[in-house]
């Protein structure tokens, strides 16, 4: 933590809370990623705290709640119009009272030749803002 400098009246809440939100939050422990997906797409380069890699499964040997991860995908020959893409990531990991576990992600995407299509099927609204 920064606090420089430190005032006890000013910063003492803030400590108090980055010091419960570290000591609570959920840890695994003896982590391992890796991400697939179908024919016609590849990953291509995962990213996260431990920089920019190719090689898969990604093994770490602890991530909490906070940290984040992702993934480039890299379209490898044409997919047809009108069929799915899949994508699937998992993580296997030994959580604190010694249980090993593993959470699948499993996402499907629309594969379209046409930009409004896509907008069709999705909300602008959270993607514009106003000033």
């Amino acid at each position: 933590y920064c606090y420089a400098p430190f005032y006890s009246a000013e910063h003492g809440g803030k400590l108090h809370l980055d010091l419960v939100r570290d000591l609570t939050r959920t840890v695994m422990y003896d982590v391992s990623m890796k991400a697939r997906c179908s024919l016609g797409l590849c990953i291509d380069a995962y990213y996260g705290g431990f920089g920019e890699t190719q090689v898969s499964p990604i093994c770490l040997p602890c991530v909490d709640a906070d940290k984040t991860f992702g993934f480039t995908i890299r379209q490898e020959s044409k997919l047809a119009s009108g069929d799915y893409a899949y994508i699937q990531y998992a993580i296997l990991y030994t959580n604190p009272t010694g249980e090993r576990k593993i959470r699948v992600f499993n996402y499907t995407l629309n594969v379209t030749d046409e930009i409004s299509i896509l907008y069709e099927s999705k909300s602008c609204r959270p993607v514009v803002s106003r000033s």
